[in-house]
């Protein structure tokens, strides 16, 4: 079961873990591109006038995809060279203490944005119904996705 793989105590091939982290640098850098290519594009269409804000937004996230990605592909592949790197590297990230940190990290602030979702929803209630539906539509999502990876990782562990 794949799951397994993901969820369980198992040695890490950290080579595979920077080749994919490559992959994923230059998805990440494609996107960048495909985003500042739509702000091109739609700087360029005429159909709104003088909405420049769009335009800039979109150029600008493109950028740091790209700039993101590209930083991903080099540190990745410095890793794969330098053996003496790769191995430090590999001890820093496969170290318990470092892997409990992480979880534990991620674990508050997802219970942080909960709380902070759930305080917004309640608030913008009162000031723009839109905003409210989106809030609880996020809230929905996020407690989902709690539901779904804590049943994953019920029947995994």
């Amino acid at each position: 079961m794949k799951l397994k793989a993901l969820f369980m105590e198992e040695p890490v091939d950290f080579e595979k873990r920077c080749r994919l982290r490559i992959l994923v640098g230059k998805t990440a850098a494609v996107l960048g591109l495909l985003s500042v290519a739509a702000a091109w594009f739609y700087g360029n269409s005429g159909t709104v006038a003088g909405d420049s804000f769009i335009q800039e937004f979109y150029t600008w996230i493109g950028i740091g995809f790209m700039a993101g990605g590209a930083a991903s592909v080099w540190k990745n592949r410095r890793y794969l060279k330098d053996e003496a790197a790769l191995k430090k590297r590999r001890v820093e990230e496969c170290d318990e203490r470092n892997r409990l940190l992480g979880l534990r990290s991620w674990a508050y602030s997802g219970y942080a944005m909960f709380l902070l979702l759930y305080l917004g929803f309640l608030a913008s209630g009162f000031f723009d119904r839109t905003v409210m539906y989106v809030l609880a539509a996020v809230l929905a999502a996020q407690a989902g996705l709690l539901l779904v990876f804590r049943l994953a990782l019920g029947r995994v562990m």
